[in-house]
Parts: C-alpha cells; structure tokens; sequence
C-alpha cells in the first residue's frame, strides 16, 4: 500500500491508523513523503507505523536537488542493501551524500528554531486569508492553501507581483513556505494578498469537475508505445488511440494511458482541469 503524505495540498494522511489496517491483512505500508522532509523537525512524527517512508530533502531543506532519504521500520540495513542492488547504481554522487550527512546538525538545531517560525507565519496567514485549516484536515504547518473561485487566475495575478505559487488548479493556489522564506518574504505575500483583496474572504472553491469513465483498453501500453503514431489536433483525438499518456500534474495519475481510447467526455475533463496540448500522439492504426 502506497498512500502520499502530505499531499501537494498539504494535507496528512492518518498514517498510524493506515499502517494498522495493513498490516492486519499483511500488507507493508510505504509513505510518499516527498514533501515532508521538513516534519520531524516541527516535533510531529509523520511516518509512525509506516514500513518504509521517502522524503526529499531537496524539496523542504537545505539540500542539493536530487537527494532524498529512506525510513525504514522491521528491516536490516543488510536487506535494504541487498534490494538496493536492484536498482541502485555503481557511481553514486558521494557530494549529494556527503551534503546530506553536512544538514544533519543544522536539521537538530538552527533549522528547527527556523522551520517552527515558519510554521509561526504560516499558521498567521491562514487566519488572515481564505485558507484550508486543521479545522478541515491535519496539514502541513507550512503549507499555505488558498481556497479561491478562481485559482489559476489568482496564480497569475500574484506572478505579475512576483510572487509564484508551487501550483494551482480551478480552486487553489498552494505556497509551500520554508525556513528560507523570512520576514521580509512574508510581508511581500501579505501585501500582495491584500492588494489583491483576499483579507478576511471565505473560502470559496470552483466544483471539481465529474471524472470520466475509464477508457477502453485497445491494446496494451507496450503495444501502444511500439506501435507507428502520429500527431492530430485536440480536437480530432476523439476515438482515437492514445500513444502517450494523458496525466495532469499534480497529481500524475493518468486519465488515459497508452493503448486507450480517447473520447470526447476525457477531452472535456482535462479541459476543465486546465489541462491540454495542441495535440496528442495516437496510433495512425487502431490495432
């Protein structure tokens, strides 16, 4: 079982509860936790139960890009070792290792000091501003979810003042605010906020649009990426074969995968979730 926690929204799985119900049907809980690195340090303990978890130190500390981490819970350095070697490759970057073992006395004192006024600042935005809040789901103390009627156009509004969310869909802007992020960066926020007319709004989000039905399987995704393809408009993909996948980001879970068939109702979704192409590949022959 794979559950993400946090999510790109900021919101925490129970993984206590989760890891419970696997294990009583013998089955091993792990944790995406890319996003959560930066949890330990503000005293909670994210990944309790959980037989493996993966964070990414890149994402929340003061790593190089690429780096991450593994939790692991019931197994012997000499097992992971051992899978490991599946995948793992001969040259590792011993500077990203050695940058990894450099953050850990940072992580145990001065980093904490900082990523709890982060969480400080944070949680102050959310009073002030239409925000998701632990009223609605455990979060991420320094996640910061505008709930808005419209996301993308709040997104650009605060691009042309300089600041850039990590994402937004029909109803959110989502900020993920660090340590790096200090007073001077906070008031910038607020005051684009404001001047934006966001201080004391409700929370208001557009409705998720209904998910389509799932596609008809052709043929298989090998058959599919083997097979001759070409280009058509959006527009004249319908009842055509996908050769690639369909998969806004986030979350990354395709709505139409190789060897499927596209139909107008997909087209019509991804629309809605702001996502499209000026065209997609497809089999020139249906098999």
């Amino acid at each position: 079982m794979v559950v993400t926690s946090p999510t790109y929204y900021g919101v925490l799985s129970d993984v206590p509860a989760i890891a419970e119900l696997c294990h009583r049907h013998g089955a091993a809980l792990v944790v995406d936790g890319a996003h959560g690195a930066h949890l330990p340090m503000l005293g909670e303990n994210p990944y309790r139960g959980a037989d493996f978890a993966v964070v990414s130190a890149h994402k929340t500390l003061r790593a190089p890009g690429q780096t991450a981490l593994l939790f692991a819970n019931g197994c012997t350095l000499d097992e992971l070792q051992g899978a490991s070697m599946l995948f793992a490759t001969s040259s590792p970057s011993y500077v990203m290792m050695a940058a990894l073992d450099a953050l850990r006395p940072w992580c145990q004192g001065e980093g904490k000091a900082r990523y709890r006024k982060t969480a400080e600042r944070t949680a102050a935005l959310r009073r002030d501003y239409p925000a998701l809040t632990e009223e609605n789901c455990p979060l991420d103390p320094c996640r910061l979810t505008l709930c808005v009627p419209d996301g993308d156009g709040l997104s650009r509004a605060l691009m042309e003042r300089g600041i850039y969310p990590e994402m937004a869909d029909r109803g959110h802007v989502v900020l993920i605010l660090t340590e790096a992020d200090g007073e001077a960066s906070f008031a910038r926020l607020r005051a684009a906020l404001d001047g934006l007319g966001l201080r004391g709004q409700a929370r208001r989000t557009a409705p998720a649009p209904a998910l389509p039905s799932l596609p008809e399987q052709v043929c298989t995704p090998r058959g599919a990426l083997l097979a001759p393809a070409e280009p058509v408009p959006w527009e004249c993909a319908p009842g055509r074969v996908a050769a690639e996948q369909l998969a806004p980001y986030p979350p990354g879970v395709p709505v139409v995968a190789p060897g499927e068939r596209i139909t107008k109702k997909v087209l019509d979704y991804l629309n809605e979730m702001g996502y499209n192409k000026q065209c997609i590949s497809v089999l020139r022959e249906a098999p």
